[in-house]
C-alpha cells in the first residue's frame, strides 16, 4: 500500500523546443517546494496524445477501415448481421476510452489508485475497438461484394 493521497499536483511536461520547456529534471527541482505545500502525489501530463490524434496519420491507420464499411440497401446480407455491430463497437470503444481518460483520474483520487492506469486503459480500449472493427470489416467484405 502506498502513501495516502493528501493533495495531487499535475506536471505539464513539454520539450525544450516548445519555448516553455518543463522536464522531469525541472520537476525534481520543485519537490521540496511542493512538499512544503502538502502535495503528496504528482502525475505527469503531456500533449503527446493530442498531437498524435491531430497531426499524424494514426487516426487513419487505426480507423481507415471505416471507409470500407458498406451502408444502405445495396449491401449483401452478412451472416448473423455482424455488419451492424461495426460502427457501434468502434464508437463505443472510443466513448469508453474518453470516459476512462476523463473520469478515471477522479476515481483514482477517491480510491487511491495509480493515476497512470487510466491513460493506458484508454489507449488499450481504442486499439481493441480498432482491431475488432477491422476484423469484422474484413469478415463482412466478401458478403458486400468487395
Amino acid at each position: 500500500m502506498g502513501f495516502p493521497i493528501l493533495a495531487t499536483y499535475r506536471l505539464q511536461l513539454r520539450g525544450p523546443s516548445s519555448g516553455f520547456g518543463f522536464t522531469f529534471a525541472d520537476a525534481e527541482n520543485l519537490l521540496d517546494y511542493l512538499d512544503e505545500l502538502g502535495v503528496s502525489h504528482l502525475y505527469p501530463v503531456s500533449y503527446t496524445h493530442l498531437l498524435l490524434a491531430t497531426m499524424t496519420k494514426w487516426p487513419s491507420i487505426l480507423f481507415g477501415f471505416m471507409e470500407q464499411v458498406c451502408e444502405g440497401d445495396e449491401c449483401g446480407a452478412v451472416p448473423f448481421g455482424i455488419d451492424y455491430y461495426i460502427r457501434p463497437l468502434v464508437w463505443g470503444g472510443i466513448g469508453a476510452a474518453i470516459t476512462a481518460a476523463t473520469l478515471g483520474p477522479f476515481v483514482s483520487m477517491l480510491k487511491g489508485w495509480y493515476m497512470s492506469f487510466w491513460p493506458a486503459l484508454a489507449l488499450a480500449l481504442i486499439v481493441i475497438s480498432a482491431v475488432v472493427g477491422s476484423v469484422l470489416t474484413m469478415i463482412c467484405r466478401p458478403y458486400w461484394g468487395g
